[in-house]
């Protein structure tokens, strides 16, 4: 027995995408049939509209074979009759001709032009199983399926794994930065650097490097280090899902609000921040033995 690997995501992702080879042509007034340049399918829908009406509307589409200002399909030799036996000109109707695939002939000479709709090739349809692709994305008038290209990116968003940390110098949070074009797209292979934000002090002057933490890469490089050597910036490379992260290690003792930065390395207008508390014991936690307070009610 063959074996069938499984896909490691979990996802089983298939999507069938239907489409058609859609033609026009216009009919001009005082023609009583006309030559198509492709043979219609025998059994797909064909629409002949008088000149002046749009072809196709939300709530006339294209392919609605009644209406104001359509023409009606009967088979060949099967147009209405005057009590005298003669094609009623007032009827609009037309068929196809059946020794000529291409021909369409109307039940009398036009009084108006027409446009004929139709489709001139069999219809298929696209297998989309890949879930980083939407067929839809871009969709304009003028064809079926246009995948959208990956553009200079726009939008950029860091997120921390947690919005509260120890400082025992042993614990810390992950840091996810996402980068995306105009449309949305993930950018990948584009260098991102994350930084320990810079803090003002309040009486106004230089400004100073946040000592409540450190970053460690995780892909990428240290980019910035204090003067004690601790990195504080890092340079990654976002990846095929447009995304890359560092590691934020706290500093035992040292309690505050973090801001961490990150911004497209060619381009630092485009930036994020995001911030989280960093806490610290000075004494191990206790329960009083006559009370239900705890250590968290008195720092609250």
């Amino acid at each position: 027995m063959p074996i069938i690997p499984l896909n490691p995501s979990g996802i089983i992702y298939s999507e069938h995408y239907l489409y058609s080879e859609k033609a026009w042509e216009m009919a001009p007034s005082g023609a009583s049939y006309f030559d198509l340049q492709n043979d219609p399918l025998q059994n797909a829908p064909i629409v002949v509209t008088s000149s002046g009406y749009e072809t196709t509307t939300p709530d006339n589409p294209w392919a609605k074979t009644d209406g104001y200002g359509k023409y009606e399909k009967v088979g060949f030799g099967y147009f209405d009759l005057t009590p005298s036996g003669a094609y009623d000109p007032y009827s609009k109707q037309f068929s196809l001709h059946p020794q000529g695939g291409n021909r369409v002939v109307f039940n009398g000479v036009l009084t108006e032009n027409v446009y004929i709709e139709y489709e001139a090739g069999p219809s298929g349809y696209y297998l989309m199983d890949s879930i980083d692709y939407n067929p839809v994305r871009n969709e304009v008038s003028g064809g079926f399926v246009h995948f959208s290209e990956i553009t200079a990116p726009e939008t950029i968003f860091i997120t921390a794994s947690q919005d509260s940390i120890r400082a025992d110098g042993r614990q810390g949070c992950m840091l996810t930065v996402s980068l995306l074009d105009a449309d949305f797209d993930r950018v990948p292979d584009k260098d991102v650097v994350i930084v320990i934000d810079e803090l003002l002090p309040a009486e106004g002057g230089p400004g100073v490097w946040s000592e409540l933490g450190t970053l460690t890469p995780s892909h990428g490089s240290v980019s910035l280090i204090d003067a004690s050597g601790s990195p504080y910036g890092v340079i990654e490379t976002t990846n095929r899902r447009g995304e890359c992260s560092a590691r934020y290690n706290t500093i035992a003792g040292k309690t505050g609000i973090v801001q961490v930065k990150a911004y497209v390395l060619d381009n630092e207008a485009l930036y994020d921040t995001v911030n989280f508390a960093q806490f610290y014991y000075s004494a191990e936690p206790f329960v009083l033995d006559l009370s239900l307070l705890d250590t968290l009610d008195y720092l609250t």
